[in-house]
């Protein structure tokens, strides 16, 4: 076993005897003040009182809005600790005296749910065993003699695969003409300065299931229904979204007027509805989302006028967004995706420069997508789900980019489909936009960071996973593919093994405590366990290539259920 081997186990074992002493000896609990009182002690989660190093005292507490909206940015508790003021925030710990205190919670009345944490040895050996888990993964990766570069060596020498609604012209409302004229007009939204084209393409987007519904403009669509309202009550345009709700209310088609969502006595009718079962209540929170979006619009809420202050958009940074939101460049992208892996499926066994060029384009598209996006949010695109399948997306593409250009083609047609088909399950996601700001928790650095690394992790071994499908479907490929497969192995597990320790980093922060056994973590741990085993595989039954390949298949299950199957469960990540 090389040095580097040996110091990857020492890491996890470290890891392990931490997350023990933390078990054992770790108190954590909370501390709750009023403005102006103070305490020197701590309730903890079994209902112990145990004594503070200093006396902590609350000055104030401040929750800090959106500019111009009621959606919290953060909150901030002002505290005296040790006679030294100090601010404690959602993704600020104040530490004193081994002793760590985060933002937890708050009640009515700016009262503060201060979070408190003992931890300082089991917490130190977490820290170190993830420091020497990052340097022994480098190590692995670069050691000329480990068998990482053996293996890559060896393969380095071969050559690896129309909107239903009837126009709106009939309808009272403002031009075409004069829409377009506020198109480029700066407002206040969701946290944000935005040009009104944004506002309206999201609005547009949601409620009606289309940019351009009606074959009418969304900067239309949006100003008439504010400055219209009662012309557009008896016209539906609201997307029901759900065939059997379509039912209930009575309505033979896809959209619902304001008017068909009252009864006779002038009552809410989803009201009644909800209850019933949970697939239809489903229907029922969504329909009310959007009548609850059109309601917000009409009262002026959705959007307002830029405060003073507050810096405004560039003409560049407008024409940016405006370019982002009058071109589906999600569509694109999914599309050029697809095209490129079929391109490079059916030139696998060929020398031509093709695949290159059909991956390059998509690649291409998939960067203007996301510089973008970057550019409007302000911060990196990987907020929530959408936004991770587009980071996962863009780097099995440029995966397959890089691989076609060494003519390794049966792992760039593997790197490829997978980011196709990350690329529609982005889109699918992109198209319907989610018109709330960043929650306080997501607003931490550590968050880029832990979903860059847990995705090119997971993009890897979607890679691994449609390699061993093909080496199954090729009985001659099975070998030489299960030799390409344990070689993309060394990254994927070690990424994921830095996603895992960098989340927990972040969770530290965020929760004042690196793991709580939430089943998102949990499901993070048995990924990295499944994953590990095949390079133990001359202990265990995976030595055959056949038998090897199907552990893989199966073992992609375990990401499913990390991604997408913990959100149906109770969890801390339920705004992933």
């Amino acid at each position: 076993m090389r040095p580097s081997e040996w110091m990857l186990h020492l890491s996890l074992a470290v890891i392990v005897v931490g997350a023990c002493v933390t078990w054992l000896f770790a108190d954590r609990g909370q501390i709750v003040l009023g403005a102006g009182e103070s305490t020197d002690s701590f309730v903890t989660s079994d209902g112990r009182l145990l004594s503070l190093p200093a006396a902590v005292q609350l000055d104030s507490f401040v929750i800090d809005m959106y500019p111009g909206m009621a959606a919290p940015r953060d909150f901030v508790s002002h505290v005296t600790l040790a006679g030294e003021s100090r601010r404690v925030t959602v993704n600020d710990v104040v530490e004193f005296d081994g002793y760590r205190f985060h933002q937890a919670a708050y009640r009515q009345g700016n009262v503060s749910v201060i979070g408190v944490s003992h931890d300082p040895w089991g917490m130190t050996l977490v820290y170190a065993g993830f420091i020497l888990f990052a340097v022994a993964g480098l190590w692995m990766l670069v050691d000329p003699r480990g068998r990482f570069r053996r293996m890559l060596k060896s393969l380095m020498m071969l050559a690896a695969l129309s909107f239903p609604l009837s126009s709106f012209s009939a309808v009272s409302g403002v031009s075409e003409d004069n829409a377009r004229s506020q198109s480029t007009r700066q407002v206040l939204y969701n946290g944000r300065v935005a040009p009104l084209s944004t506002v309206a393409h999201d609005f547009a987007g949601k409620v009606t299931g289309s940019c351009h519904p009606g074959g009418t403009s969304p900067e239309r669509l949006m100003l008439s229904l504010m400055l219209y309202p009662g012309d557009w009550t008896d016209v539906p345009f609201i997307k029901i979204g759900n065939e059997r709700l379509a039912r209930e209310l009575g309505v033979d088609g896809t959209h619902v007027s304001l008017n068909q969502l009252a009864d006779s006595a002038g009552n809410y009718r989803l009201r009644s509805l909800m209850g019933r079962d949970a697939t239809l209540d489903n229907a029922i929170l969504s329909l009310d989302e959007r009548v609850e979006l059109v309601v917000r619009l009409q009262a002026g809420q959705l959007f307002t006028a830029v405060p003073d202050g507050v810096r405004r958009l560039s003409p560049f940074e407008v024409g940016a967004e405006q370019f982002y939101t009058r071109f589906p460049l999600s569509l694109i992208y999914m599309i050029t995706a697809f095209v490129a892996a079929a391109v490079v499926l059916a030139t696998v066994r060929r020398g031509r420069l093709s695949p290159a060029v059909a991956t390059g384009v998509a690649l291409t598209v998939g960067v203007v997508l996301y510089a973008l996006r970057w550019l409007i949010s302000g911060t990196v695109p990987m907020t929530d789900g959408s936004e991770a399948m587009l980071t996962m997306s863009l780097l099995l593409v440029a995966g397959a980019f890089i691989a076609s250009l060494r003519r390794a083609r049966v792992m760039a047609s593997a790197a490829v489909t997978a980011g196709a088909f990350a690329a529609l399950v982005a889109h699918l996601g992109l198209r319907e936009p989610a018109m709330t700001p960043l929650m306080p928790v997501l607003r931490s650095p550590w968050l880029s960071i832990h979903v860059l690394l847990v995705m090119m992790s997971y993009s890897i071994l979607f890679v691994t996973a449609i390699i061993s499908l093909v080496a199954l479907l090729l009985p001659r490929t099975r070998r030489r593919l299960a030799r390409v497969s344990i070689v993309l192995l060394y990254p994927a597990v070690i990424l994921l093994g830095l996603g895992i320790a960098t989340g927990s980093v972040w969770a530290n922060i965020a929760w004042g405590r690196y793991w709580a056994w939430d089943p998102k973590e949990t499901w993070a741990l048995i990924t990295f366990l499944v994953y590990a085993v095949p390079f133990h595989r001359r202990l265990l039954p995976l030595s055959r290539p056949v038998r090897f390949h199907v552990y893989l298949l199966v073992a992609i299950l375990t990401v499913v259920m990390t991604y997408w199957g913990v959100n149906y469960l109770p969890s801390l990540h339920s705004y992933s």
